[in-house]
């Protein structure tokens, strides 16, 4: 076997170490069969898939392990979306009503109280659905409340300003961000043996420390970039940016362009050069190439700036992880930056669309 390549003749899986066995050769229910794998969680709009990844059993685990967890601290953002997905799911997320001061859950396009509510100024009743709602209705002529005479509205949606809760466990965060490395690196040919940053060999599992780096600005140019991100037409999106030069291997994972962070796979590199990039428009659900993203922000871009973004020398990677030791301000000044202009988006194109659901104005009427 090469160093950054699988050999040809068969598919390991790169968490068990396993020779995949082909579908159509096996049981469904086989350990080692091959399984289809999303790169980036479909739950988060991820559509770069490959079966020659992961064994059945070793997609299960990464599952059970990772996944299920990892994928809720974006729900804030993924529920609101528009996000095109391979599996139909209907994804819900808990939130607070700040003018009710009600925690309420988000689902299928509606916002509704965790328990009835009766709201006695507008004198509405709000239930996860119209029918509970006239069940409380009930309820509240039974404890008298309210009268059989009294017109009460009745709703299954919550309109006002919420509040929706964002938080992260730092461990399964780290995890997350390295499965989707991990497979990224797989999927264009780098041998499990050649990411030990990332890969617990011997236990066939994630390893316990996950070195992330902190992604900043590099430039100013870059930094103009980030600034007006969202003014590009594919904004948001999914990027990956693998690099492996100078004895160092890493993949640079930017979730809807606003968790960013360079996860090492390997400290001593072996293999030849390597730089793959993959831009991933999820609104508008098409890969895009990397320089069209860049120059529908900043049409200035030259191809060599082009051809670098996101390779980074090892010195200069080993810098801002210095950063991340000695000024942790500064890093989360940044993501908290980024983070506030996912959230900015995401609040207005729900609400655009909300009111478009709710035949307040029509679709040609132009987002803000």
């Amino acid at each position: 076997m090469s160093n950054n390549s699988r050999e040809s003749d068969f598919k390991i899986c790169y968490l068990k170490g396993v020779r995949l066995k082909a579908k159509e050769k096996t049981h469904k229910d086989d350990p080692d069969r091959e399984s289809l794998e999303h790169i980036i969680p479909n739950a988060l709009g991820g559509k770069l898939t490959s079966e020659e990844i992961l064994s059945h059993s070793g997609n299960q685990q990464l599952n059970d392990e990772i996944d299920k967890d990892f994928v809720k601290i974006f729900a804030s953002f993924s529920s609101r979306l528009d996000i095109h997905k391979d599996r139909r799911s209907s994804p819900s997320m808990r939130a607070f009503h700040l003018d009710h001061e009600q925690k309420v859950i988000y689902k299928n396009g509606k916002y509704f109280p965790v328990v009835p509510f009766y709201d006695k100024g507008s004198k509405t009743i709000y239930a996860n659905s119209v029918s509970n709602a006239n069940n409380y209705r009930r309820h509240l002529v039974n404890v008298g409340d309210i009268s059989e005479e009294d017109e009460v509205r009745l709703a299954d949606d919550m309109a006002g300003n919420i509040e929706a809760p964002f938080g992260f466990d730092n461990d399964n965060f780290k995890r997350g961000l390295a499965k989707i490395a991990v497979g990224y690196a797989v999927l264009n040919g780098i041998a499990r043996e050649q990411l030990t940053a990332a890969l617990d060999l011997q236990n066939k599992t994630f390893a316990k420390k996950i070195l992330l780096v902190p992604s900043l600005p590099t430039s100013q140019g870059e930094a103009f970039i980030e600034k007006n991100i969202e003014s590009s037409p594919h904004y948001p999106c999914h990027t990956l940016t693998l690099c492996g030069h100078e004895g160092i291997l890493y993949c640079h994972v930017e979730l809807f362009n606003a968790f960013q962070w360079y996860v090492v796979l390997s400290e001593n590199y072996q293999g030849a050069d390597i730089y793959r990039a993959y831009t991933y428009d999820i609104l508008n659900n098409e890969e895009i190439s990397r320089s069209s993203y860049i120059l529908s922000v900043d049409p200035t871009k030259d191809a060599l700036e082009l051809a670098k973004h996101r390779r980074l020398a090892r010195a200069h990677l080993e810098l801002m992880a210095y950063v991340l030791s000695t000024d942790i301000a500064k890093v989360r000044g940044y993501n908290h930056f980024k983070f506030k202009q996912l959230s900015g988006f995401t609040n207005r194109y729900f609400v655009y669309n909300k009111a478009i659901a709710l035949g307040l104005i029509s679709e040609e009427t132009p987002q803000l």
